[in-house]
């Protein structure tokens, strides 16, 4: 759960590793988070809360003694200040989303044509097409309710936005086909915002809609208006955009894209990389996006030091920082380069396509053309003349100090990451499983769940593999024990610094820490 304090984004445990589909609240220090548990924020801690109903998709209310929530078998309840209590629309459906105006105004919206009113006192169904998903729903008074719909047979069909006066439902805008809506919300009947595809944005400002641009390409899933024409809108790769004195803007969190990879150098020195060249660092605070004046895919990271860190990615961008800021070096290739690893900042190593290796000695590159067959996408670097580099169709190969030896690998999964805490102690992680190398031989390791994608360590008796789906494990020397790391999303890699000082890159670019 990430909260916006002071300016910045900060992470904070949610006290559930499954999903939050919908926020609301009643104040800074009330806040309910609806998803696969329902927890609850008292000001000082995310806490699950007990007795209230699972695997919810949707939340509202007019206050902590009035709150309704959706579930995803058509369920609807109802919390009155200490208990949870079933309501019965007397319509079957999924409902996607909930509008509480007041305890005699809610709207309940889902699937085939789900419009639903409760007064009070009864259910009325005012079904609006059956033919439609509705996905969300929000109202001004109760003569002002908008909803949102996508069509159910295929994208070639328009995206509508319905308003209901008091009386019937009317269609009053048809978004462009393909343009799927995500959310809507406003603060009056003159000031309606309904954003979802493509960071598309309509505004509705009492007599006409309009399109705007909300300064993200990616779809946007949440809309919540903070009041006086402020809004923020959260949507897929961690996309943040809000509206703030009349114009829309990026707030993301770590940057708006697919991150890669992660080094840690110190408990307060985390750098991250990825799509788009979004490049973010830790400063013991927060995480801030830094320009290093490139947009390319940037696929892996490493550091001598927190004054030498290096990024490679696509059409054979290399970025060194030092000193002076981040700076491009040439490097004589256009390939696209995946791994970087080295044993000092005058011994750097590159891998990448079509079997790419260059070296850096202090002064120039050496490329090794024809030494591995195969894309490079690991790199691990145990001294001088100790490297190994791996890749695709198992490609596993050593470097002795004078030129690169192919090794027989047990596995033909690519090899995606690797680390060792010396010559006769390394690890690799493929797509499949997890191999080990004891100086003599690769072995597979037999470690539930196979396939691994990053590998990280302190010393030998301290590995962690993390994976897809939240999977993550420890090896403690003598056996490997699963950990659970609080998330499902996949784990795309692990680092850390000194003793219990863990993190982990999700995908969608979000940062778990484990402190000591």
């Amino acid at each position: 759960m990430l909260r916006r304090v002071d300016g910045k984004w900060m992470p904070y445990p949610s006290a559930t590793s499954g999903e939050i589909r919908a926020l609301w609240g009643t104040g800074a220090n009330d806040v309910w988070g609806a998803g696969t548990d329902t927890v609850r924020w008292d000001g000082q801690a995310w806490s699950k809360v007990a007795g209230a109903p699972a695997d919810l998709l949707s939340l509202d209310g007019t206050g902590p003694q009035d709150v309704w929530a959706t579930s995803s078998d058509g369920t609807v309840h109802r919390f009155d200040g200490s208990t949870w209590a079933p309501m019965t629309p007397g319509v079957t459906s999924v409902f996607r989303d909930v509008w509480v105006g007041s305890g005699s105004d809610v709207w309940l919206v889902g699937d085939e044509g789900a419009c639903v009113h409760w007064d009070g006192a009864n259910w009325q169904s005012t079904p609006e097409l059956a033919s439609r998903h509705f996905v969300g729903v929000w109202g001004a008074d109760t003569s002002n309710v908008w909803a949102i719909s996508n069509g159910a047979t295929g994208a070639s069909e328009r995206t509508r936005v319905h308003h209901w006066d008091g009386t019937a439902w009317k269609v009053v805008f048809d978004a462009e086909p393909q343009e799927h809506l995500g959310a809507i919300a406003g603060t009056s009947a003159q000031d309606v915002w309904v954003v979802g595809a493509n960071g598309l944005g309509f505004h509705w400002d009492g007599a006409a809609w309009s399109r705007h641009d909300t300064g993200t390409s990616r779809m946007l899933e949440g809309l919540w208006a903070s009041g006086e024409g402020g809004y923020w809108a959260v949507g897929a790769v961690g996309s943040i955009v809000a509206r703030e004195d009349g114009a829309w803007k990026r707030a993301s969190f770590g940057g708006e894209t697919w991150m890669n990879d992660l080094w840690v150098t110190g408990p307060n020195d985390v750098w991250t990389v990825g799509q788009e060249g979004v490049v973010a660092h830790f400063d013991g605070t927060s995480f801030e996006v830094v320009d290093t004046g490139d947009a390319v895919r940037l696929a892996s990271l490493w550091a001598s030091s927190a004054q030498d860190v290096w990024a490679v990615g696509a059409s054979g961008t290399v970025l060194r920082k030092g000193e002076d800021g981040w700076s491009r070096l040439p490097v004589g290739t256009a390939r696209d380069l995946l791994a970087v690893a080295g044993c000092a900042s005058d011994d750097v190593w590159l891998g990448g396509v079509q079997g790419t290796l260059l070296h850096w000695n202090g002064t120039e590159w050496q490329p090794y053309e024809g030494a591995v067959t195969g894309s490079v996408q690991s790199l691990w670097c145990g001294g001088t003349g100790d490297v190994w580099a791996g890749g695709q169709g198992g490609l596993l190969a050593h470097w002795d100090g004078t030129k690169w030896n192919a090794s027989s690998s047990p596995s033909t999964a690519d090899v995606v990451n690797l680390w060792g805490s010396g010559p006769e102690d390394v690890w690799a992680a493929t797509a499949v499983e997890v191999l080990h190398w004891d100086g003599g031989a690769w072995t597979v390791v037999a470690l539930e769940g196979g396939a691994f994608t990053s590998v990280w360590g302190r010393a030998a008796n301290d590995v962690w593999a993390a994976g897809p789906g939240g999977k993550l494990a420890h090896w403690d020397g003598t056996a490997w024990t699963a950990s659970n790391p609080g998330t499902h999303s996949d784990l795309l890699s692990v680092g850390g610094s000194g003793a219990g000082d863990l993190w982990l890159l999700t995908s969608f670019g979000g940062v778990l820490r484990k402190g000591p």
